[in-house]
C-alpha cells in the first residue's frame, strides 16, 4: 500500500492516493483566522484554484476571487471559499476524516523507536482527537486490563503500528468509495 508522500502539498498528498479533493474538503482543511495544526494554508487554497482553472474547470467569480488573492487575504480567500463548498454535496463529517487520515499517515511515519514514548504519542493523538470510535490504538486501561509491563512493550508498540497501518488502508478505501468522484478536475 502506498501511502501519500509527506513532500507533496496537503491537497497533492491525497490526490497522490485517488482520494478526491473538492472544495468541501479545502473549506475543512482551512482556517479563519490560520490556526496551528490546520493543513491547509492560504497559498495552497490558492494554488488548488489556480490547479482548477488549469484543468479546465469554468471559473466561478469565487473561484477567481481565490485565485487571484494575496496569501495574506485570509478573510476574502475564507468568505469565497465558503461559498464554493456550499455547492458540494459530500459531508463535512467525510472530508475531516480525509485530513485525520493524512495526520495519522504522518503520525505512524514519524514514531520513536522507543516503545514508550511511542505509544504515548499515538494516546495523546487520539486523546486530542477525542477517541473516536473507529481509532484503531488501544489505550493502556482503556477497556482492557493490559499492565504498563505488558503494554509498554517492542511486540505491542509494532502491533499498533501494524493496526494504524491497515486502518490508514482500510480508511482510504472508505474514502474513496464514500467520497465518490467529487475531484472537479477533468481526468488529464
Amino acid at each position: 500500500m502506498a501511502y501519500p508522500s509527506p513532500r507533496s502539498s496537503p491537497v497533492g498528498r491525497l490526490r497522490e492516493i485517488s482520494i478526491p479533493v473538492n472544495w468541501m474538503t479545502v473549506l475543512v482543511g482551512f482556517a479563519v483566522p490560520p490556526e496551528p495544526g490546520m493543513p491547509l494554508t492560504s497559498e495552497d487554497v490558492i494554488n488548488f484554484a489556480i490547479d482548477q482553472m488549469a484543468a479546465g474547470v469554468e471559473p466561478s467569480d469565487e473561484m477567481l476571487a481565490v485565485a487571484g488573492a494575496s496569501s495574506m487575504d485570509t478573510e476574502l480567500i475564507g468568505a469565497a471559499l465558503r461559498r464554493l463548498a456550499a455547492g458540494v454535496t459530500t459531508a463535512s463529517a467525510v472530508e475531516q476524516r480525509k485530513w485525520r487520515l493524512l495526520a495519522v499517515c504522518d503520525l505512524v511515519d514519524s514514531l520513536p523507536a522507543d516503545p514508550l514514548y511511542a505509544l504515548l504519542a499515538l494516546t495523546e493523538f487520539w486523546a486530542a482527537m477525542g477517541f473516536p470510535p473507529d481509532m484503531p490504538h488501544t489505550v493502556q486501561g482503556r477497556g482492557n486490563t493490559l499492565s504498563p509491563v505488558e503494554y509498554y512493550t517492542d511486540a505491542n508498540r509494532d502491533r499498533e503500528v501494524e493496526g494504524h497501518r491497515s486502518w490508514i488502508a482500510s480508511e482510504i478505501e472508505e474514502l474513496r468509495s464514500r467520497s465518490g468522484s467529487t475531484d472537479e478536475r477533468p481526468n488529464i
